[in-house]
Parts: structure tokens; C-alpha cells; sequence
């Protein structure tokens, strides 16, 4: 991708608090027999308090409005047709498909992208899943994977990548200002391995991925739609390292960048979290997360609304609050989705052999309660 500059400075790693007290988290079961034909959902995005979309593992697109205690399919035969091909539960949670793409950006609006052999079929409706626009993009590869962002109803971007050698992967990035019935290819190039992008409200992208080159980070930013890029690294700590940048989560406004560090010489990892500052254009060291025997999710698993994150690994949760991580031991289950709306509410999503578990809590994560969806 074209790189060029766009006014900003390089950041350093400040490294906050990284202290453990003792975690206050509890989780409770609920005591209500679960009801019979419970949807099995295998990803969970809440976009209110009361408003939110799953998807089933059956290829179902769900719509809630009563906090997920009640779960709709709002998803037509063909569109569930399409996705449920491409669904594989070897892949759990939803985000290691490279196969499927989804956002959520409102109650009314989502978008889905799926792979379907050399093409790419994107579904978009604007009216809560009433009804859906289909529109087709040619794939670079079958085995290529697909990332997709939007803003609204109106635009959104897809990336189709295939990693090649030196740690590099072929591109092609699409976007669309009218719904999806007309898309432009706005760059077709290289880019980093395992590449993927997020844009904003304004246009800004975010271009995250890997490369075997140690101590480098891959972090770039388009002021422009994705045509142009420019590279916005931040100061690592000492050491050697191979450097994972993922896609960035937003805590309402601003970006939020979770990295993974692999030392070269004992191999342990240790996840950092960097906050782009918009008015200084520079990045902000979140506090750096305690060493664990957790290795965590990767993709990460996160969420962050104001000074409050929740990061799942594969067996704890960490919670940032006050400047300080406490970690939880979660239940038995595969994490498979984690979404606050305020500091204060929010849901976590495990997966089973057969079914999942939807729990909600309504103090920022200090407990949680099992919700006996239906």
C-alpha cells in the first residue's frame, strides 16, 4: 500500500501499573432450566443496552432488543445458507474464520462478508434484518481471507489478502458510499502478513499485521479512505522481539491497538494495549497486562469503553480499572465474544461442544450472571 504522511508523531511505551489485587469477579449459574431449541451462538456484538446480533452456529444472523434475553433470526434462508457453508466449528470463536467477516455498527445496521469460493458475497441490511442487499466481489484466492469494516449503512471497506514470502500478503481493498450497490477498488498492492483494517466514523483506517523482522511494528493509518498510508509505529520495550498488531477495538471514540510480543530468545509472550491520542497523534501505553501461564486468545478477544478494558484469554479474564488489572478464572468454555456498551454493562460469550453461554454482568465485570436466553 502506498505509504505517505499524515501529520503525526511516533509514541512511546509508558508503561502503566501492571499490579494484580486480588479479583472481586463471580460468576453464577443460573438456576432456571434452559429452554428447549436455545439458538447456539458462536459470536455476540451488543450495540446498546438493550440492543445487540449474533451469529448462530448454524448460520443464523440474530437480533436482540431486550438485552439478549430473547434472540431472533432476522437472517433470510439464502443469506444463512451462505454463511452456514463457510462456517467451520474447528475454527472457534468466529473471528479465526478467514472465511467470514461481520460488523455490527448500529441496531438497525449490519454487514456480513462471506467467501465463497473466488468471490466474495456481502450482505448488508439497514432495517434490523427485515431486509438485505446482496452485492459480489471477485477474491484474489480461494484461500484468501477477508476482513471487512463499516461506519453506517451507507459505508464500508473489505479487504481480501493472501499471505505470500517474506512475511508480505497481495491486497485488494474495496469501498463502498452507497450501501454496497456499487463498490471501488481503492488499492490492489502489498501489504504485511496476516493483514487487517478498521476505519472510523471520519474515514480514518487502521492497517494491522505481523512480519518476521524483529522489533518491527506494523501499524499505519489512512487519512484518505484507504488510498494512501502511513506507518505510526510506538517505541517497544527492551528486548527482541516478533511484534503481532491486531485489529484495533474502539472505546467509543478512539482506537485501541492490542499487540503481542514474542520474545526471540524464551519465547514468552506479553500483550500490550496502545490508545491513539487524535490530538497529540501519538499513541498512549495502556497498563501493561500482568504475566500470566495464560497465553490468551488470538485474535484477542476485547473491549474498552473510556479507561475500562476487558481482555478474555483462553482460560482468565483481565480487567483494567482505576489503572490497575485484576484477573478472573472464567468458567469451563471456549471464549468466543466479549462486548461492554458502558463501563458498567456488558456480556461474555462461551462456547461448548453443543451449545453456549451467554453471561451479563452490570458492574463493570465484578460479577456476572448466566442469562437463560432463548
Amino acid at each position: 500500500m502506498a505509504l505517505v504522511g499524515c501529520g503525526t508523531k511516533q509514541g512511546s511505551l509508558l508503561q502503566g501499573s501492571s499490579t494484580t489485587p486480588k479479583a472481586t469477579s463471580h460468576f453464577h449459574k443460573s438456576s432456571t432450566q434452559t429452554a428447549s431449541h436455545t439458538p447456539v451462538l458462536i459470536s455476540l456484538r451488543m450495540v446498546s443496552s438493550n440492543t445487540g446480533w449474533a451469529i448462530g452456529a448454524n448460520g443464523s444472523i440474530l437480533h436482540t432488543t431486550n438485552g439478549g434475553g430473547v434472540w431472533h433470526t432476522v437472517s433470510s434462508t439464502a443469506v444463512q445458507h451462505v454463511i452456514e457453508r463457510a462456517l467451520d466449528q474447528k475454527q472457534m470463536p468466529l473471528t479465526k474464520n478467514t472465511l467470514i467477516t461481520v460488523n455490527f455498527p448500529s441496531n438497525a445496521v449490519a454487514w456480513v462478508g462471506v467467501k465463497v469460493g473466488t468471490h466474495i458475497q456481502i450482505f448488508q441490511t439497514n432495517d434490523g434484518g427485515t431486509n438485505w442487499n446482496r452485492s459480489t466481489l471477485t477474491a484474489l484466492k480461494t484461500t484468501s481471507t477477508i476482513t471487512l469494516s463499516s461506519t453506517n449503512g451507507q459505508r464500508a471497506w473489505v479487504m481480501d489478502a493472501v499471505n505470500g514470502m517474506a512475511g508480505s500478503s497481495t491486497t485488494k481493498l474495496w469501498e463502498t458510499s452507497v450501501g454496497g450497490s456499487h463498490w471501488n477498488l481503492v488499492q490492489h498492492g502489498s501489504a504485511p502478513a496476516d493483514v487487517s483494517i478498521t476505519f472510523d466514523l471520519n474515514g480514518v483506517g487502521w492497517e494491522t499485521g505481523t512480519t518476521p523482522v524483529f522489533n518491527q511494528i506494523v501499524m499505519a493509518r489512512s487519512c484518505d479512505g484507504g488510498i494512501h498510508w502511513k506507518r505510526e509505529p510506538w517505541t517497544l520495550p527492551n528486548g527482541q522481539f516478533q511484534v503481532t498488531t491486531f485489529t484495533p477495538q474502539y472505546d467509543g471514540v478512539t482506537p485501541i491497538v492490542p499487540s503481542l510480543l514474542v520474545n526471540q530468545h524464551t519465547q514468552k509472550q506479553q500483550w500490550i494495549f496502545q490508545r491513539w491520542n487524535p490530538t497529540a497523534n501519538t499513541w498512549n501505553a495502556l497498563p501493561t497486562l500482568p504475566k500470566s501461564t495464560d497465553k490468551g486468545v488470538s485474535p484477542p478477544l476485547s473491549a474498552f469503553v473510556g479507561k475500562n478494558g476487558w481482555v478474555v484469554g483462553s482460560k482468565t479474564l483481565g480487567l483494567v480499572q482505576h489503572g490497575h488489572w485484576n484477573t478472573e478464572k472464567l468458567p469451563t468454555g471456549t471464549p468466543l465474544a466479549v462486548s461492554f456498551v458502558t463501563t458498567k454493562r456488558g456480556w461474555l460469550l462461551q462456547g461448548h461442544r453443543h451449545s453456549s453461554t451467554l453471561w451479563m454482568t452490570n458492574n463493570g465485570g465484578n460479577t456476572w450472571e448466566e442469562l437463560n436466553y432463548r
